[in-house]
């Protein structure tokens, strides 16, 4: 049977849903013969535009998923050559089946073109007068007009972009502002014509000496000629002077913009890079320049309206103050960091996402996960975007906080990331659903961008990482994960070490939180982070203790742990783990070669029986000198460094890390005593039972030692730990803001934010009371 009447057979007249499974099987099998199927769809169906353009679209796809080369070669030319062709159709205005007539078709080829790198080609559509920007088919949409804009920059052609951008401007100059045949007006008032404008000048100015000066006559034409367009040729005019050796220009536009625009949320992120071209002098004139504008404004707030621009403003100057003069790059003192937090009580009435991002992210740090499960939860954060802001609560949760809290809420953290796993499982659905209405409304380029959207979650570094903390949290826990989706890295551990291709996608958005540091140093964040960025290395890692895992529990693992990724690991590549992590990887790479020579019958290396009893007692005795090196910095304190009350990340983590190799040493210890008994064992007769007992004692003392760091640090909580941090929290000049902040009653609330801390340090520190040893078998 004929495939299309194979599908015909199956889906009646239904095409939608014959295409979908089409689909479907190009994402498994780009060589299935369903995607031949589709051809000849197409071919049965001339006249139906919707078969042509979904065909080009899955001949792109098929082209980016083939593996051959010159398979996916030959597709990507089959789908260039269809776009070509109705082009051509186009321009000529044939009308014919197959011409391109509609912007979704357009947008298709914009999609196909810059996937594919062909720029020129995509410039000489966008020109041509048929079916380009200017032609009665687009009439200048702004969703192609910025394509161009956007190609000619990528291609760094300066001259014809620096003539688009100055064509759109003298248009928008001549044009009537309340005619609707006025599109240039519009696009005259976005960033990216300026942006364009002025990176060309900067691209062209060696060539033509006459460039800057029509740039600027352009600027001032602007500024001059409508009181609405003062803020983009005010912004174009201090870009343009950053580039200048003479900071008075700069200096003038920065004040002149603070002055008319200081009241707008964005005047800080739009002055921020130019301030920093300023010379120290200029830094302080503009900075008491700000300061001197606030207060003046200030002057006259008796009505609502006014007090919010003033606020506004004050913020936007507290933000400038604290770049130019407090960013770590700027070694601030004491006092006037003092100063500054004081002011931000001050306004503490404003408040953002991102700000309480950066607070969850600053509760995680302080070890109060449970306080910041709280928060975040609170910020009712759509489910897709998970994927690129979960890792904020979410990194290292398994090592911080890894069972459920009952004091200040009640919380599982497991039960979250398992939302976070069915959120990537049932993504899947939706997209597939996503993918047969955007078809149906014939949404061609939008097939490409679910199926980069499917990509993104299926290979997603957090979807990886959020498998990764439920694994450990099911072993700190003593309950196995049976929902593992770790399967799709199998084999991956060398590669990742390597540095080989691994298809992820990291969608982690790091760029979310305010950030008011100087560009020269680091962001804020990184000063209250619980650990460096996880990356490829750390994944690797990771996968590498699930492995050792799997063996101690006697299960076939994912691949052979190779404990040389641990021990031959660059220091780029254990800048990626935190100081705990190193130790406790070390850890794991010793347990490795002990599981391997007397658990499993597939990993065992080759030899004698005496050279493996050998190599088993070697590894004994240096997993035992390890433990007792671990002991020993629990007894010697080595791990209490801040002595303060809450139980911060970097005091946190150790706890937790050491306590999961410990149980899997005791596990493994167990095992290796039950083999000891087993007579068809191949060590029989060879297992060093006495170095076992050993090494359990050890294992049981180091336990012990750290439960006592845990309900020692408890009962310090306990015992005052409330009334000193209500009296902190009122100390110094912060403290008297705090108070007149909140009138008469401020120790009262002080009090219940100090106890809701308690709560949460104590929700943490039980979890390290909660981990406990196995019982021993037989």
């Amino acid at each position: 049977m004929d495939k299309v009447d194979e599908l015909n057979a199956t889906y009646g007249s239904n095409y939608r849903a014959a295409l979908k499974e089409c689909e479907k099987r190009i994402q498994k099998k780009p060589k299935d013969p369903s995607f031949v199927a589709l051809l000849k769809l197409r071919r049965l169906y001339p006249d139906d535009p919707k078969w042509f353009y979904a065909y080009i679209a899955a001949t792109q796809l098929a082209a980016e998923k083939d593996l051959d080369q010159s398979t996916s070669g030959l597709n990507r030319t089959l789908a260039y050559k269809a776009l070509e062709q109705a082009v051509a159709k186009g321009s000529t205005g044939s009308g014919s089946p197959g011409t391109l007539s509609t912007l979704r078709e357009l947008s298709l080829l914009v999609e196909v073109y810059r996937r594919q790198g062909r720029q020129e080609q995509l410039l000489a559509v966008l020109e041509d007068a048929n079916v380009g920007v200017g032609s009665f088919l687009v009439k200048h949409s702004w969703e192609f007009v910025s394509v161009k804009l956007q190609t000619l920059r990528e291609q760094k052609l300066w001259e014809r972009l620096w003539n688009y951008c100055s064509h759109i401007i003298t248009e928008a100059l001549q044009a009537n502002p309340s005619s609707d045949d006025a599109p240039y007006e519009f696009f005259a008032a976005d960033w990216l014509v300026w942006e364009c404008l002025l990176e060309a000048t900067s691209g062209l100015k060696d060539e033509d000496v006459t460039i800057p000066e029509h740039t600027e006559s352009l600027i001032k034409q602007y500024y001059d000629s409508s009181a609405s367009r003062i803020r983009l040729a005010l912004l174009a005019m201090a870009t343009e002077a950053s580039a200048s050796a003479d900071n008075s220009q700069l200096l003038e536009a920065c004040k002149a913009y603070l002055r008319l625009y200081g009241h707008l949320s964005s005047c800080f992120d739009d002055l921020r890079v130019l301030l920093e071209s300023l010379s120290c002098a200029g830094r302080v004139e503009f900075r008491d320049f700000a300061t001197q504008v606030a207060r003046d404004a200030g002057q006259s707030t008796e009505y609502e309206s006014e007090f919010k621009k003033w606020s506004a403003m004050e913020l936007n100057v507290l933000k400038i103050d604290y770049l130019l003069s407090m960013s770590a790059a700027q070694n601030p003192e004491k006092d006037r960091l003092e100063a500054f937090a004081s002011n931000c009580v001050r306004l503490s009435n404003h408040r953002d996402t991102y700000a309480s991002l950066l607070f969850v992210r600053l509760l995680v740090y302080l070890g109060l996960n449970s306080m910041a499960y709280t928060n975040y939860s609170s910020l009712a954060i759509k489910e897709f975007l998970h994927d690129t802001l979960g890792h904020v609560l979410f990194t290292r949760i398994a090592s911080q906080h890894p069972f459920a809290t009952h004091r200040l809420n009640n919380w599982d953290p497991d039960e979250s990331l398992l939302q976070v796993v069915h959120f990537y499982t049932n993504s899947q659905a939706k997209l597939v659903r996503f993918f047969s209405e955007s078809l149906d409304n014939k949404e061609y380029e939008k097939l490409l961008e679910l199926d980069d959207l499917r990509n993104r979650f299926n290979m997603s570094f957090q979807k990886c990482s959020t498998d990764i903390e439920r694994q450990r949290i099911g072993r700190l826990r003593g309950e196995p994960v049976t929902e593992d989706s770790l399967g799709t890295l199998n084999g991956y551990e060398q590669d990742l070490v390597e540095g080989k291709s691994v298809d992820f996608k990291d969608n982690r958005d790091f760029d979310s939180f305010p950030n008011f540091e100087c560009s020269t140093g680091p962001r804020f964040e990184h000063y209250i982070q619980n650990g460096p960025k996880p990356g490829k290395f750390w994944l690797a890692s990771c996968l590498f203790v699930e492995d050792v895992h799997s063996i101690i529990n006697q299960a076939l693992p994912r691949s052979r742990p190779q404990p040389s990724i641990i021990s031959n690991a660059t220091e780029s590549q254990k800048a990626e783990l935190t100081t705990a992590e190193r130790e406790a990887s070390l850890g794991w790479a010793l347990l490795a070669p002990i599981g391997m020579n007397t658990l499993s019958e597939e990993l065992a290396p080759q030899g004698t029986v005496k050279e493996i009893a050998e190599n088993l007692n070697a590894d004994l005795q240096k997993l035992e000198t390890w433990l007792n090196k671990l002991r020993e910095a629990y007894v010697s304190g080595q791990y209490s460094t801040s002595h303060g009350l809450l139980p911060v990340c970097h005091e946190l983590q150790p706890m937790f890390l050491h306590l999961d190799v410990l149980l899997a040493c005791w596990k493994l210890c167990d095992a290796l005593l039950q083999c000891a008994k087993q007579k068809s064992h191949k060590l029989k007769g060879k297992i060093p039972k006495e170095e076992i007992q050993r090494v359990m004692e050890i294992v049981q003392n180091t336990h012990a030692r750290i439960r006592k760091r845990a309900a020692d640090w408890k009962n310090r909580l306990s015992e005052g730990g409330l009334g000193v941090m209500a009296d902190q929290m009122l100390e110094g000049t912060v403290g008297e803001a705090i108070e007149q902040l909140l009138g008469a009653g401020a120790m009262v609330v002080v009090e219940e934010c100090a106890g809701l801390v308690q709560d949460a340090a104590q929700d943490t520190l039980d979890g390290v009371l909660q981990v406990k040893l196995a019982k021993r078998q037989g």
